[in-house]
């Protein structure tokens, strides 16, 4: 009778964890405006897939964007760590976005459970055309998106419970294969700066004098500057990315001018005031990240 009731406790403590159980849900789709679609379409889209993964009584989600992280630094680049270890990845590959297809072909690789999302403008790419597509009316008629947010809602909850049971999500169908797992280290922003200083101390008392204390001195000093820029640069992308991810930026080429609000966010962040204050130093590497991120200045 004790192990029957110990046993039901259990049963009750178990279905507790699953009615709490938190999902982290990333999304990888289009940011900027794309010729031939509204002026916030993406926008709209993504508040759509937002409100019906609210729904959920079973699972807490946590949805954001691949490209969304808290105010840290991460040894790995943000967005391939977040499409590695999310629970579940959205990927709406309408308008065959160059980006998130090649975002998509990195999940594919690391075999992890995904949901793919189609308007019904856009053509299906030969290579995935097998895989189940969510389907939705790219004019965004309130009675199919209904359809749709329930369609994800249940596509979701069949896939994480899929994913639980099986080890290989889409691997298995060619043949068999060991994915790596990725290696990587976590630090709040502030933290990482104090250990980089504390690195550079430990260098100098390290250092002793001789007939190559200049050089070694200029060595170091170069090392030192590199380190702080590509800091500067991580947290700069950081802010950019965020402001694209909340803002209509067009073709992204505005993106480039000095009198663009995105420089005053840049400016006016902390950590980027303790790392220079070289306002034209700060443009140059927008103009980097922009770059990086596929936009153009014209």
């Amino acid at each position: 009778m004790v192990e029957m009731v110990a046993e039901s406790k259990q049963n009750e403590s178990s279905e507790t964890e699953t009615e709490t159980k938190k999902l982290k849900v990333g999304l990888i789709m289009p940011i900027s405006h794309t010729e031939g679609y509204p002026v916030g379409h993406w926008g709209d889209v993504r508040k759509i897939i937002e409100e019906a993964l609210s729904e959920f009584k079973d699972y807490k989600v946590e949805v954001s964007m691949v490209s969304e992280a808290e105010d840290s630094t991460l040894i790995q680049k943000t967005i391939i760590q977040r499409i590695y270890s999310d629970d579940i990845v959205i990927v709406d590959v309408s308008s065959k976005n160059p980006n998130v297809m090649f975002e998509l072909g990195v999940r594919l690789a690391f075999d992890r459970p995904f949901i793919l999302l189609k308007d019904d403008s856009t053509d299906y790419v030969f290579d995935i055309s097998s895989i189940y597509h969510i389907n939705y009316p790219r004019d965004l008629r309130y009675k199919d998106i209904v359809d749709m947010k329930n369609q994800l809602k249940l596509k979701l909850d069949a896939t994480y419970k899929k994913s639980l049971k099986e080890e290989s999500m889409y691997l298995k169908d060619f043949g068999t294969f060991k994915v790596a797992n990725l290696q990587s280290t976590e630090l709040p922003m502030m933290d990482y700066l104090q250990k980089m200083f504390s690195d550079v101390k430990r260098e100098i008392r390290e250092v002793k004098p001789n007939k190559v204390e200049s050089k070694l001195t200029y060595q170091f000093s170069e090392e030192n500057r590199k380190k702080r820029d590509k800091i500067l640069k991580d947290r700069i992308n950081l802010i950019v990315r965020e402001y694209i991810a909340n803002n209509d930026v067009g073709d992204g080429s505005e993106l480039f001018s000095v009198e663009h609000e995105v420089l005053d966010w840049i400016n006016r962040d902390n950590v980027v005031k303790s790392l220079t204050e070289d306002k034209n130093k700060l443009y140059l590497v927008l103009s980097d990240v922009l770059d990086d991120l596929g936009y153009l200045p014209f």
